[in-house]
């Protein structure tokens, strides 16, 4: 049976969106693990970056709001300040799934394919559906990034950030901590009570509050005018992409960052001599080295779709309502940010991206 919209993904922007179809009455099929980022790929005894008002699931009906959540469970923090602590998010997150109102299908697409009546999707337990419309909410998992030097490797030595939970497991080993962003300051904090750590980054750290290097009004307005990014001319994306990959580290972490128990090293990682035949004086490398979006990454996606759509620097061209050039296939989230601005980087951007699809649905 052809079904109407298949959502991939079930994160703040799957569950944002299947929130806003549902309230429309609009048929779609989530499928996805939901809210793995989180749940599988944090890092224990850790905090958010975000506010709690920048770190709700999305909801036309306000359900699901983090305020709600603490007065029904935790009414001495319901005026919770400061970073989120991860094991609260992972409870509320939790709630969330427990309450939503419509079903899920806890599983991956493994292969979506074009076909004349709309979309093929192969489940990974081999069952095939039909949709007239699909929905790319996959995050990033599929888009972690290593540094050449590091990616020839062996699995054992080089571990990406994305697959590690208890930076507590290392105990008494020589650490390499690449990378320049919170995840980098947090492994490198939590690492060096342990253990003998070393930190290359390719510039010092920046120490602020925000996520990015702007004053927080400004990065609040940014964020809040994602709806009007995508009508600026392409250069001045160009510019705010490049100002909004510099990271930061948040000022909590700057006194163990800079003691005397951490050899830091400014320098790019492809400066240093890692060639797999030569004796390596660490035990592990944890590379913290972000994410880069490309289509090729999304490994559910037939061949016949990657070359059908068009895209800038592997990056998906998107129209007004989240588009591709393939009619029915859509993007969001972090890959829609050269499109859309930053705002697709954070959970609040989830929201505009759900109601401008849930218009264009209807």
């Amino acid at each position: 049976m052809k079904k109407q919209i298949l959502v991939i993904g079930a994160g703040p922007y799957g569950i944002a969106l299947a929130n806003e179809l549902w309230n429309r009455g609009i048929d779609f099929t989530l499928v996805g693990i939901p809210f793995e980022l989180w749940h599988e790929h944090t890092f224990h005894h850790s905090s958010l970056r975000s506010d709690r008002h920048t770190s709700e699931v999305s909801d036309p009906e306000n359900r699901y709001t983090l305020s709600e959540y603490l007065r029904r469970t935790s009414p001495t923090e319901t005026s919770l300040r400061g970073r989120i602590p991860i094991d609260l998010f992972r409870a509320y997150l939790k709630d969330v799934e427990k309450r939503l109102p419509y079903p899920l299908v806890r599983q991956k697409v493994t292969t979506l394919s074009a076909v004349p009546e709309g979309f093929t999707a192969v489940l990974s337990d081999g069952e095939e559906l039909l949709f007239r419309r699909v929905v790319v909410a996959a995050g990033i998992g599929a888009h972690r990034y290593l540094p050449s030097v590091l990616s020839h490797l062996t699995r054992e030595k080089v571990v990406h950030s994305w697959d590690v939970q208890d930076l507590g497991a290392w105990t008494g080993l020589n650490i390499l901590v690449v990378g320049a962003g919170q995840s980098a300051g947090e492994s490198v904090a939590h690492l060096s009570k342990n253990n003998k750590v070393t930190w290359v980054r390719a510039r010092p750290p920046v120490y602020y509050s925000e996520p990015l290097d702007l004053p927080k009004p400004i990065f609040k307005a940014i964020l809040q005018v994602s709806p009007f990014f995508y009508f600026l001319p392409s250069y001045v994306k160009k510019i705010f992409g490049k100002k909004f990959v510099i990271s930061t580290i948040t000022p909590d972490l700057q006194p163990v960052l800079e003691s005397q128990e951490v050899v830091r090293i400014t320098a790019r990682v492809e400066e240093l001599n890692m060639e797999e035949d030569k004796k390596s004086p660490f035990d592990v490398i944890l590379a913290c080295t972000g994410y880069r979006y490309h289509l090729n990454n999304l490994s559910f996606l037939s061949g016949d779709l990657k070359r059908r759509v068009k895209a800038v620097q592997g990056v998906p061209d998107l129209d007004f309502n989240f588009e591709s050039s393939v009619a029915g296939l859509h993007f969001v989230g972090g890959i829609a940010e050269p499109s859309y601005g930053p705002a697709q980087r954070f959970m609040m951007g989830a929201e505009h991206a759900a109601r401008r699809l849930g218009k264009h649905f209807c």
